[in-house]
């Protein structure tokens, strides 16, 4: 029972198997290096100028002149450094590290609502208790019945179901 709990909180958090998705991810960052990053750029250069051009009989003369160039420039650039070490890998271990405390915590809370549970279903059993205990017993038994059941995403309610 221990065990199916534990699983099914992990697989609601999806912390079943961490470890996948992050390989995934860093996998497409290596091979993201086999194709180019590519460069467009567009580029409108307007040349407008005006030269003072005296002459004999027009001292104050002055010539105009203009054009238009359009350059285009397409760069290709491979990143082949990437398929040793993405720089992304860095972060991605640092998830990883993350995601396993985060599982290992899940896993500890499971465990922890899971023993509240059977402790307070074993006090309320006690026939030897005042009513107080009792209900006091009773209540800690459904309210770790519940935080286990919304951990599991209703789990403990099917399990509980099935048992009966």
């Amino acid at each position: 029972m221990a065990r199916a709990i534990v699983e099914a909180a992990l697989r609601r958090s999806r912390l079943l198997d961490p470890e996948a998705r992050i390989d995934a991810i860093a996998s497409r960052a290596r091979t993201s290096s086999l194709f180019p990053e590519l460069r467009l750029r567009v580029s409108r250069l307007v040349d407008e100028a005006e030269n003072l051009a005296p002459t004999q009989y027009d001292p104050a003369r002055r010539t105009a002149s203009g054009g238009t160039s359009l350059w285009l420039e397409a760069r290709a650039t491979w990143r082949l450094d990437r398929l040793v070490f993405a720089d992304e890998e860095i972060a991605l271990e640092r998830l990883r590290r993350e995601r396993a405390e985060l599982q290992a915590k899940l896993t500890a809370r499971a465990l922890e609502l899971l023993f509240a549970w059977q402790r307070a279903l074993a006090l309320s059993a006690d026939p030897g208790q005042s009513p107080e205990e009792h209900r006091a017993a009773t209540l800690e038994a459904l309210e770790a019945e519940a935080s286990l059941d919304l951990l599991t995403d209703g789990w403990m309610t099917r399990w509980r179901a099935a048992r009966e």
